[in-house]
């Protein structure tokens, strides 16, 4: 039996499977509203069936009354409307109601039992409120939740159910559609049935549309699947915006007005679809002339419905005369078909009858045909009989497929022996290539833990000798002593630069290295560069000169390890390779860019030593490489130097230039592009502390503030631990220093000492640091105690797993007494809340963590006058969200804080706030924070803010005044 003849059982299965669940959407309406009155009797909600409140209501046109209006008596006599109906057909005074306007709806309901009731009110075609007496309990429309269904418990013998109403869009007004009344779970399942049936219909519409349009690519001289396609999908979308509104579950905030948009929309365009799909299926029946009026006036309205959806709705009913035309017209084509024996016609008669049927009642409302069901099948079967129909022509051209597949076969035997040659051929080498790959690999991973095992073998002594060097150089020592011990110190730095080199070429080469972009100093690192190699210069009675232009800025942004890696590489070079005369290093500006923050800054270091002939100069920028092979015999190195300063170099977008001649010596030069936070001319220097100076002027500092601290150390090994204890005693001579081996030691430490910093090495035994830190915030409770990572690694992805762990900060080893400093300073001496501000202001009056000004002015590039009314602005804001913090955190409203907040943080970012950045970032998850820290940190906020209010108000005294 073939297709054609499995239709009727097709049919049979389709009625059967689908008519099924008919019964479960059945509600009784045996309880009938009289007279705006609803006596329920014995009626139990729990055990009897859901009622529809149909019947007689009060209505009261252009009028909003509520509960008390109706008690207090001072409503006017009401009109009786038939519910469910429109008001559009409701006549006062001889004419009848228009579609726009408003009207209050009223039920008074006699039960004679407490009971828990729930109400559905599924009429989103207009904007509703609904009261149980004085109670709000539903409502719709576009600042709501879209609420359907409402729960509430009788409390005495009757309640009264008023329903506010208004329609400004739709052609009808009023409330066509049953209002339900009964038992919640009741409720909720038969509105979840039915919103299941239109999400049943929308997704086989959406779904054999797709399905349709794809197949036309089987096949595409039959356009008849492609239009259908188009049809269906059309047809999904109006199934979603009307019936149980599918758009306002999956879209909750669209509003109304979108809503009938595309409504109309999907009405109108159904016609140019709809008649598409006709010509392409019975071409011959299809009336040429017609065809192009009824296309040339449905696709203007269905794209006009975007723009005039009130004028739509005021002439909604002489518009449907076309889609009744359109439907008419396309009955009078298929009926015609049939009559002509046209292929797969009967069939789409019959499925043509049932979208009939749903097009008359799409056109009209429940109160005619009162179900959605017929609309849902109706669809549903003209869907099913025209997939048939496509069907039978898909079959036909699949006869034509499988001739040609044949023909195909003959060829594909040919090919698959050629393949099968080439295959083994490919196998063969990717076997071979796959046995290279993994010994590389091998090779790479052996070289990787040989490089990291020597760097945490060779770190570990030097991390003593430069550590101990360090307090050593801060105890009483004549100048010869202090002398030697800084070269001592400066030489082990040296040797830790020389490791880095082998690791650093080893990152660079799989691309691990990354640039780390802060504020430096320029000139003092330039001199830090040359106390590197000053002592080897003077061994040789060399002269080392440094020039700056009067432009140059004092501060740029670059990353401060790797630019001082450079400089001294081109200078170790100059001293290792000059016997006689001297070493000149110069920093001018190359050329100011645009942007007035931004410079090129030229850095070039130029000896007088044995130079470099054209020929060779091209070889000592390889890796292992030198000039000539006796070089390395005679003075030494790895031939990395160059090579690392290069890759590093290209990392800022520039490289290393060459100038050299045989006996006169050689000139290295490069250029890097800059952003500057002040222009300071060299000249200034005198002006700035030294670095010793400000370190003992921190370490005073901290002393007088915090003796009482407690230190824990975390460290596996012993020097480490020693280093690290004699360092912190130098600073803070009366803190409390708590030591662990593992990680495991330092959890119980912490738990049983509760230290106010920690110090955390990452590799550790039992527990590693990153182990250990995660344990400690778990155990925590609203004290954060700072966590400091310290690492030998510097590579992104180390110190990204540090902050994942939820460690505070990163310090690189080998840890210097500064390093101690700086941590110290900025983790355990934080501004006191309790403290004047004035003594705040005074302790931190160089410290750019607060207010940069300087970067400020750098990146706005305005007047200073314009930029004193910014920050007179941006003051009044940090102060209105300190006091809105405030009142918020004492009503603890959390949705109120994190939008202050985020105000805040935009403010600070605005006018160059580090401090009260990261304050506020402290607070961007407030569902993850406990109350009391965020308490505390508002109280930081609000401190930082004072603290900034004198800082910008004597910024904006000092422009007034000059």
């Amino acid at each position: 039996m073939d297709l054609k003849n499995k239709f009727p059982i097709l049919i049979l299965f389709f009625l059967i499977s689908f008519c099924n669940p008919l019964k479960q959407f059945y509600i009784s309406s045996s309880q009938e509203v009289h007279q705006g009155i609803l006596n329920l009797g014995e009626w139990d909600a729990d055990h009897d069936e859901i009622l529809n409140l149909d019947g007689d209501w009060e209505f009261y046109w252009m009028k909003s009354y509520n509960y008390h209006d109706f008690k207090s008596g001072s409503v006017e006599e009401p009109l009786w409307i038939h519910l469910p109906s429109t008001w559009t057909e409701l006549e006062v005074d001889g004419n009848k109601l228009p579609y726009s306007g408003y009207a209050t709806f009223r039920l008074k309901v006699d039960t004679k039992k407490k009971q828990k009731l729930a109400i559905h009110l599924m009429n989103r075609a207009t904007n509703y409120k609904l009261f149980i007496n004085d109670v709000l309990i539903g409502s719709n429309g576009n600042d709501d939740t879209n609420k359907s269904i409402a729960n509430f418990e009788t409390l005495g013998e009757s309640f009264e159910i008023i329903i506010h109403v208004k329609n400004d869009y739709h052609a009808f007004g009023g409330l066509w559609k049953h209002i339900k009344l009964g038992n919640l779970e009741k409720i909720q399942t038969h509105a979840d049935r039915a919103l299941g049936l239109d999400y049943l219909v929308a997704g086989c519409l959406l779904m054999m549309g797709i399905y349709h349009l794809l197949i036309t690519g089987l096949r595409r001289i039959d356009h008849s699947a492609f239009w259908f396609g188009i049809f269906c999908i059309i047809f999904a979308l109006r199934t979603s915006v009307t019936g149980e509104y599918i758009f306002i579950y999956l879209f909750p905030q669209i509003s109304i007005d979108w809503l009938f948009r595309l409504e109309f929309f999907s009405l109108f365009s159904i016609i140019p679809a709809g008649i598409y799909l006709l010509r392409s299926l019975f071409p011959l029946e299809v009336n040429r002339v017609i065809f192009y009026i009824l296309f040339s006036l449905s696709l203007p309205l269905a794209l006009s419905s975007f723009v005039f959806p009130e004028y739509l709705s005021r002439y909604f009913p002489p518009l449907l005369l076309l889609v009744i035309v359109t439907a008419s017209y396309a009955f009078y084509v298929v009926l015609l078909a049939v009559m002509q024996k046209r292929s797969g016609g009967k069939v789409f008669f019959l499925g043509y009858i049932g979208f009939f049927i749903t097009v008359v009642n799409d056109l009209l409302y429940p109160n005619y045909v009162n179900t959605g069901l017929i609309t849902s099948y109706g669809i549903l079967f003209l869907m099913f009989c025209q997939s048939y129909v496509l069907s039978l022509r898909i079959s036909e051209g699949f006869e034509a497929v499988q001739l040609a597949t044949k023909n195909l076969e003959i060829s594909n035997l040919e090919l698959a022996h050629l393949k099968d040659e080439l295959e083994a051929k490919v196998e063969e080498r990717t076997k071979e290539l796959i046995i290279a790959k993994d010994s590389a690999e091998i090779a790479n991973r052996y070289k990787s833990e040989f490089l990291a095992n020597m760097s945490h073998e060779i770190r570990t002594p030097l991390n003593g000798v430069i550590g101990f060097t360090d307090l050593l150089l801060d105890t009483n020592l004549n100048d010869a002593q202090a002398e030697y011990l800084s070269i001592v110190n400066k030489s082990a730095n040296s040797l830790m630069d020389l490791l880095n080199d082998i690791l650093d070429f080893s990152k660079i080469e799989v691309g691990g290295l990354e640039l780390n972009i802060e504020s430096l100093d320029i000139l003092e690192l330039a001199e830090q560069a040359l106390d590197i190699i000053k002592f080897k210069a003077i061994e040789k009675n060399l002269n080392i000169k440094l020039n700056t232009s009067s432009d140059l800025p004092r501060f740029i942004y670059s990353d401060p390890v790797r630019l001082r890696q450079i400089l001294i590489n081109l200078l170790g070079n100059a001293v290792k390779f000059t016997e006689k005369g001297e070493i000149e290093i110069n920093i001018k500006v190359h050329k100011s860019l645009q942007e007035s923050s931004r410079k090129e800054i030229s850095f070039s270091v130029r000896d007088t030593g044995i130079g470099i002939s054209m020929e060779k100069q091209e070889k000592i920028f390889t890796a292992f490489s030198q000039a000539d092979s006796t070089i390395a015999r005679k003075f030494g190195g790895t031939g990395l130097g160059l090579t690392i300063s290069n890759r590093l170099l290209s990392l800022m977008n520039s490289k290393i230039e060459l100038e050299s001649e045989i006996s006169k010596g050689s000139t290295f030069s490069f250029t890097i592009n800059v952003d500057t936070s002040e222009s300071s001319s060299s000249k200034d220097i005198s002006s700035e502390l030294k670095p010793a100076s400000k370190l003992k002027r921190k370490l005073t500092t901290l002393a007088n503030q915090r003796k009482d601290l407690i230190i824990l150390i975390a460290d596996d090994v012993e020097i480490n631990l020693i280093l690290a204890k004699n360092m912190l005693k130098s600073i803070l001579e009366e803190c409390k220093i708590c030591m662990a081996c593992n990680g495991r030691e330092a959890v119980k430490i912490f738990l049983e000492h509760k230290p106010d910093i920690i110090f955390m090495d990452v590799n550790m035994p039992i527990l590693n640091g990153f182990e250990a830190t995660r344990e400690i915030r778990r155990i925590e409770q609203n004290k954060r105690t700072p966590i400091i990572a310290l690492s030998a690694e510097t590579v992104k992805e180390e110190i990204d797993k540090c902050y994942a762990a939820g460690m505070d900060a990163y310090v690189s080893k080998p840890v210097v007494l500064s390093n101690f400093v700086q941590i110290l300073d900025k983790w355990c001496s934080p501004l006191n809340p309790n403290s004047p501000v004035e003594e705040n202001l005074e302790k931190s009056k160089h410290n750019l963590d607060h207010f940069d000004f300087h970067k400020l002015k750098s990146e706005l590039g305005m007047e200073d006058s314009i930029l004193s009314q910014i920050l007179a602005s941006a003051l009044r804001t940090f102060k209105e969200s300190a006091d809105e913090l405030l009142k918020n955190d004492y009503e603890f409203d959390s949705i109120a804080i994190s939008d202050t907040v985020h105000k805040l943080k935009g403010a600070a970012m605005s006018i160059c706030c580090p401090s009260l950045i990261k304050l506020s970032e402290s607070l961007d998850n407030l569902f993850n924070l406990d109350k009391d820290y965020i308490s505390k940190q508002i109280l930081f906020i609000k401190n930082e803010i004072d603290y900034l209010e004198i800082l910008i108000l004597k910024k904006i005294e000092e422009i007034s005044s000059s």
